[in-house]
C-alpha cells in the first residue's frame, strides 16, 4: 500500500501569490481527501482567470510551477473549460475555495 501524507495547504502564501497574478478564483479540487495524499500525487486546483487576461498554456505552466513551489508538492492546474462536461458539475460542487479576488 502506498504511503499517505498529511498536507496543510499554505493558504496565506497561496492567496498572496494569487494577488500578484490575473487570477480571479482558485479552488482545491477533490477536498474530500481532507489533506491526505500520496507523496507522488499532484494536488488538483481549479483556476478562473480575470476575463480580460490573455492566458497561454505557458502562463498556466508557470503558475503550476510557482504554486508547486509554494505548496511543496506537484500541482495540476485546471480551468473549468478544461474539465469534461460530465465531471464539471461534480468538481465545482465539491471544490473548496482558497482564493477569490476582491472587487
Amino acid at each position: 500500500m502506498s504511503e499517505v501524507i498529511k498536507i496543510d495547504l499554505p493558504v496565506k502564501e497561496i492567496r498572496a501569490y494569487c494577488e500578484t497574478q490575473p487570477i480571479l478564483r482558485l479552488s482545491e479540487l477533490a477536498p474530500e481527501f481532507e489533506g491526505w495524499l500520496r507523496p507522488d500525487t499532484d494536488i488538483g486546483l481549479m483556476v478562473d482567470y480575470i476575463p480580460e487576461a490573455v492566458i497561454t498554456l505557458l502562463d498556466m505552466a508557470g503558475h503550476e510551477i510557482d504554486l508547486s513551489e509554494i505548496i511543496g508538492m506537484g500541482v495540476s492546474l485546471h480551468t473549468s473549460k478544461g474539465l469534461s462536461r460530465g465531471s464539471l458539475k461534480k468538481y465545482i460542487e465539491s471544490a473548496r475555495l482558497i482564493y477569490e479576488k476582491k472587487s
